[in-house]
């Protein structure tokens, strides 16, 4: 299949995908996959490399090169090479450094990506990626439906994952991809967005319903408001009112079937709101998240406290949030060319797609992602095509 690219009017026909590109692609299908433990490299990572080595080492012949406008990045991983290092001979201790190789790792899939997503089968390679993640997507449905996927404490479903919230953020990134890819091509999404949700659900995973919640909401009102500003106010209240019968349902003024009451994904929810009502509570969402060494020691946000060693703070959970989390790890200025590169990226973007983004942001206020590839794929997407006016036609 063969895209056709408007470019100063001038058509031009896309190539087909290279052998490289296909072991990318494959390497993302094979992302949903986990057969080793949590932190090691999983067979659609080795595979995503193998995309990088081919690029790079075999058909670049080793010459390596940064895109200016991903400058920020760099300036951003040598920060963090820098202040890993230094605390990795104060304390003896190469965690540290395993926190480097995850970014290492991740600024390599940026840069064959950026590649793929610029090329003259641009196009192509995107409507590939497309339907690997729509097919990823089907996969772990059929995998739901059959009852093959696993379950973490026979509460939460994890499928084919370690972890609930792995399962979750691969299908939310995965949704943002798709719908993402279908702005450019000018095709509707809202069905493979109605299967995310439906597959989000068994996890119960509060971040990521944060994140379609987010998504659902600035879409509605961002899409509606210039042209039609009578709905996107119509949608205003409809939002308020799911508020208020939030807030009745907390309060105890409206009371839920007990067949609601008793899915994983209510309890966890009314959980979690409960422990942000809760200010006192030791097992609150400061304490749950990672996020008391934040209000105990502040000054590392001066000048950094590193990744890793998570128990000098008095608890071996890492800060769950790829917000705050690299704030406290690195200091203001990396987390100032941080948010450098992810504006440049995002800031011309369409304004149908700035939903993506903001359901990113909420998203990862309480999730850590930035050791997955598709989290830098979904921020490298907005500055690499999107805000381009080439028109493409499926």
């Amino acid at each position: 299949m063969y895209h056709t690219i408007l470019k100063n009017n001038t058509p031009v026909i896309a190539k087909k995908i290279t052998f490289d590109q296909m072991l990318f692609l494959f390497g993302v299908f094979m992302k949903q996959f986990y057969l080793l433990p949590s932190g090691s490299l999983q067979i659609g990572d080795i595979f995503m490399l193998c995309s990088f080595f081919c690029y790079f080492i075999i058909r670049r012949q080793g010459r390596l090169w940064i895109n200016k406008e991903d400058c920020w990045f760099f300036y951003y991983f040598l920060c963090i090479s820098f202040i890993n290092g230094v605390y990795a001979l104060i304390y003896l201790y190469i965690g540290f450094l395993k926190s480097t190789l995850y970014y290492l790792f991740n600024m390599m899939i940026l840069m064959v990506f950026a590649v793929y997503v610029q090329g003259e089968n641009s196009s192509e390679f995107l409507g590939r990626l497309r339907k690997v993640l729509q097919f990823s997507l089907l996969t772990q449905a059929l995998i739901y439906l059959f009852g093959i996927g696993k379950w973490y404490a026979s509460s939460r479903y994890e499928g084919t994952f370690n972890d609930p919230n792995q399962y979750g953020v691969f299908i939310f990134f995965s949704v943002l991809i798709i719908y993402l890819i279908g702005c450019r091509f000018g095709q509707k999404n809202w069905y493979w967005i109605l299967i995310g949700f439906l597959l989000v659900l068994p996890s119960a995973s509060t971040g990521m319903l944060v994140g379609f919640l987010a998504f659902f909401v600035t879409f509605l009102f961002v899409n509606n408001y210039k042209k039609h500003p009578i709905k996107a106010m119509f949608f205003c209240g409809i939002g308020l009112v799911i508020l208020l019968l939030a807030v009745g349902v907390m309060t105890g003024y409206i009371e839920i079937p007990s067949n609601i009451q008793e899915l994983s994904v209510f309890k966890r929810f009314m959980a979690k709101i409960e422990d942000f009502s809760d200010a006192s509570s030791t097992e609150g969402v400061v304490t749950d998240r990672g996020w008391s060494r934040i209000l105990e020691a502040p000054e590392y946000f001066l000048f950094g406290a590193g990744e890793g060693k998570h128990d000098r703070f008095g608890s071996n959970l890492e800060i769950h949030s790829s917000i705050l989390g690299p704030l406290f790890y690195y200091g203001v200025i990396p987390f100032l060319f941080f948010c450098c590169w992810c504006w440049q990226k995002v800031r011309r973007t369409k304004t149908e797609v700035k939903c993506v983004y903001i359901a990113l942001l909420a998203e990862s206020f309480f999730l850590v992602n930035t050791r997955q590839p598709m989290f830098w794929m979904i921020l490298a997407l907005g500055g690499i095509f999107l805000a381009k006016n080439d028109e493409i036609k499926a």
